[in-house]
């Protein structure tokens, strides 16, 4: 069974729990609140929690977002540590090209790999932070909670091949199919050239790191559940 929906039996909604098959004890709303509980990775029962119980995550949503903004700060400064560096670098293959240090065409060929990557670490950057971030975090979120389960691992992000738990190759281990760029850009108010252009990298990101964090939360639900 896919543990992500045993979360909607935590919702007001669902009448009867006490429906057994085979013989076997049914869980509880209780057993499953109490492993959410359990799970101590807080971005992953959150993630968890917003994508597949909705109702029970709303009063986590501001630290959830707080959360997630962070983890984009951080990335969006290691980038421009990266462009520092990469700056840096370019500066020294200059002061080397007056002929002190090796011979004319190692200097060249340093200054040329040197300008080569600094324009690859710019191609990388993310745009100054601001309100389009928070668009991109809703619309992550949003784009995890709408079904689209890839049909091939049911969600799983893994499958077996020869005996082995693999990524899936279906869906690239992300355990749904992908939603259009038109779609996304829609979704945070931008124009389908400028999403590609600007902000794509961004949302990318994002989309990876609060899917990853929903897997992480699914197995540690599912191992919270397991019978000891």
């Amino acid at each position: 069974m896919n543990v992500r929906k045993l979360l909607a039996r935590l919702n007001p909604s669902i009448a009867r729990f006490e429906v057994h098959h085979g013989g076997q004890s049914e869980l509880t709303p209780q057993d499953i609140a109490g492993a959410l509980g359990m799970i101590e990775d807080r971005l992953a029962r959150e993630v968890l929690c917003t994508v597949w119980w909705p109702d029970g995550a709303q009063l986590q949503r501001a630290e959830l977002d707080r959360i997630v903004r962070e983890a984009q700060l951080r990335e969006w400064m290691r980038l421009r540590r990266e462009l520092e560096a990469a700056k840096l670098a370019l500066h020294v293959a200059e002061d080397d090209i007056d002929g002190t240090h090796g011979t004319r065409n190692a200097q060249r060929a340093a200054l040329q790999r040197a300008t080569e990557t600094l324009d690859e670490v710019k191609a990388r950057q993310w745009p100054a932070v601001g309100p389009i971030y928070r668009a991109v975090r809703n619309a992550v979120l949003t784009e995890l909670a709408t079904p689209q389960l890839c049909t091939h691992c049911e969600g799983r992000g893994e499958v077996f091949a020869q005996d082995r738990l693999v990524a899936c190759p279906h869906c690239a281990g992300h355990g749904r199919t992908p939603v259009s760029d038109r779609k996304r850009a829609a979704m945070i108010e931008r124009d389908e050239a400028g999403y590609r252009r600007v902000w794509r990298p961004v949302y990318e990101w994002t989309l990876a790191l609060c899917a990853g964090a929903e897997t992480r939360g699914a197995r540690a639900l599912e191992h919270a559940l397991a019978p000891a």
